[in-house]
């Protein structure tokens, strides 16, 4: 089960290679310890998935 909420999923140039990449932009609730204090709060960030599926052993599409 993923512990992140899928928002929307985009194309975008990659700066090193050139090619057009899928990358998913997702949120997930994260927890960090300020002043001895647990805090949550909403985390945005972006997961390319050509990486995922390598990291998970998937076939890759040409």
């Amino acid at each position: 089960m993923n512990n992140y909420n899928l928002i929307r999923t985009i194309q975008i140039e990659c700066p090193l290679c050139g090619k057009i990449h899928e990358v998913e932009e997702r949120k997930r609730i994260a927890a960090t310890i300020i002043k001895d204090e647990k805090v949550t709060y909403e985390e945005i960030y972006y997961s390319v998935l050509i990486v995922t599926k390598k990291k998970m052993n998937l076939p890759l599409e040409e």
